[in-house]
């Protein structure tokens, strides 16, 4: 067998860094084989970091190089601007924040582009009808959402000279699966079965939420008016904290008291959840790839559909519409009807290259709504926006290698925050976004975070930004305002934002992870990688267009 050429070897060995990265998250004990391969982890990094120099190291003819050019056509080092492609420079995309309002304190807990090509893939309604019913909803609170998005702005002005403390917040034994923000505090959830309240401004621990028995993987804020449907005495001023775990249950607590107030067992793993407020509803994600309805006052099923043969990775509720992802990358829309079943919409289970772009499904590992659009983080190198119902696609860089998920993303009054990973590195940053175009302003990196898996964030007094990221560590960020002062212990760090040219271009799509690369039993995949594996842009061409049909439940 020939031996690899050194950007193979760069692939596969990027290849087992990733398995490792989705065997450390597995929610299940390891098997022996597996904890060989884990352990392995800091030794293929290091082979990595070598060959990297290697490849660093070998004679350049311009900027190609000699021993493999290939690696600069497969852009797999990072994206490669060419001479005829114009860069935005970080002064064209920064506003003048020299008239910066002040930002009420009482926002301080509150949540609700380059311009790149499109793709237009061809979408068909399932039903025509039920997509324009919501339409005319859009129209309503324009003006509230403008204010928001000038506030979002005002806020994100020249991010890129800032400065921001950094605080590792101690309390969990293990990931911090999960993430909320609301009314001045910050709920974590974590797979060391416990969830905490913490203090934003102090960064001090507050409450233990103890009661699940298994990963509790996510959690969810809602308000008094909801909680008084649960408890009668809950008060005005309180929050309703709903958690979900593999133990088959989600969990309403009390925020303020740190105490339980009802626990309904579901029969299966639970991995996501998100509260539909217009029918006091909980919507939850299985593991099995169940989409169920819940109502929280009574702890009754209301609605079951097995949506998915893989996970459920994502739910974002908005109206009366529900969005939602899976391990296996396929995205559905479903309208609840006026009888209290969801009608499926929209299934992305097929793929059609695009003018510019292909959508490849990939692990969907996080979701948001905006008003443009699903914003979706999976395992490629950009952050993807999908109009479902023009059939458009927009990808924005969210990495400068292909070997990279997005994991986490947030968006609040025209600020949209990403995760990124360096995979060859282990260390973990965020990307700040902003307005309608998603403008890339800067980067949060203070060069020792580990992988970051849940986000969340709020604008803080003056027009400071206060974010929170969990995973191996949960640090909270406090972005200060241009000219405000940098209080705060002096045992935090305190770093300067950075503006990375190659996020601000227009994206490019992820190369293809070919599997007959040289040498590919050495490195090979796990269930997972193999099921999810990417296909080549051309193979992933059907006569049928991008979508199938979801029947009417």
């Amino acid at each position: 067998m020939l031996e690899a050429s050194p950007s193979n070897l760069v692939r596969k060995l990027r290849k087992k860094l990733r398995q490792i990265e989705n065997l450390e998250r597995l929610n299940r004990p390891l098997t022996e084989e597996e904890v060989v391969k884990v352990n392995s982890k800091f030794s293929t990094r290091e082979h990595l970091k070598d060959v990297l120099d290697q490849l660093e190291n070998e004679p350049k003819i311009g900027s190609i190089n000699i021993a493999d050019s290939s690696a600069e056509q497969s852009n797999e080092e990072g994206h490669l601007v060419s001479e005829n492609e114009t860069e935005i420079s970080q002064d064209a995309i920064c506003s003048d924040e020299s008239h910066l309002p002040e930002v009420s304190s009482k926002d301080f807990g509150s949540g609700d582009h380059n311009h790149p090509h499109e793709s237009n893939v061809l979408f068909k309604s399932a039903d025509s009808s039920l997509q324009k019913q919501d339409t005319k909803s859009q129209v309503k609170g324009d003006s509230s959402k403008a204010k928001k998005e000038d506030k979002g702005k005002k806020a994100g002005g020249h991010l890129s000279k800032r400065r921001c403390r950094v605080t590792t917040l101690e309390g969990h034994s293990d990931i911090v699966t999960s993430l909320v923000i609301v009314d001045g505090r910050v709920v974590t959830a974590s797979r060391d079965t416990a969830l905490k309240s913490w203090d934003l401004t102090t960064g001090g621990e507050l409450h233990t939420f103890g009661g699940h028995t298994e990963t509790v993987t996510c959690v969810t804020a809602v308000d008094s008016t909801h909680g008084k449907l649960i408890d009668p005495g809950f008060f005005f001023d309180d929050h309703l904290i709903i958690s979900a775990s593999f133990d088959c249950t989600f969990k309403m607590w009390s925020l303020s008291a740190g105490k339980l107030l009802k626990s309904v067992y579901t029969f299966n793993p639970l991995t996501k959840i998100c509260f539909f407020p217009s029918t006091n509803q909980l919507v939850t994600g299985s593991d099995g790839g169940k989409l169920e309805l819940w109502d929280i006052a009574t702890g009754e099923n209301c609605f079951s559909t097995l949506a998915y043969d893989a996970p459920v990775s994502g739910i974002v509720v908005s109206d009366q519409m529900i969005y939602c992802g899976s391990a296996n990358g396929i995205l559905k829309v479903y309208q609840r009807r006026e009888d209290g079943h969801l009608a499926c919409l929209f299934v992305s289970d097929e793929v059609k290259a695009g003018e510019i772009y292909s959508l490849t499904p990939r692990h969907i590992r996080c979701m948001a709504k905006i008003e443009e659009g699903l914003l979706f983080g999976d395992d490629s190198r950009n952050l993807k926006l999908l109009d479902w119902r023009k059939g458009q696609i927009k990808k924005f860089p969210n990495h400068t290698t292909d070997f990279s998920s997005t994991d986490a993303v947030s968006c609040h009054d025209g600020l949209i925050l990403s995760s990124s990973y360096d995979l060859d590195e282990g260390l973990g940053y965020v990307n700040v976004r902003q307005g309608k175009e998603l403008t890339y302003q800067a980067s949060l990196d203070d060069g020792e975070t580990e992988r970051i898996m849940t986000l969340d964030f709020c604008l803080g007094p003056g027009g400071s930004i206060v974010a929170v990221t969990g995973g191996v560590d949960l640090k909270l960020w406090h972005i200060f305002p241009a000219s405000g002062s940098q209080t705060g212990s002096s045992d935090d760090e305190v770093i300067s934002l950075e503006f990375r040219q190659a996020l601000s271009v227009s994206a490019t799509d992820s190369a293809t992870e070919s599997e007959d690369d040289d040498g590919a039993d050495d490195y090979e995949e796990s269930d997972e990688e193999e099921e999810n594996a990417p296909q080549d842009a051309n193979s992933s061409v059907h006569q049928g267009g991008l979508l199938s049909w979801c029947t009417i439940v």
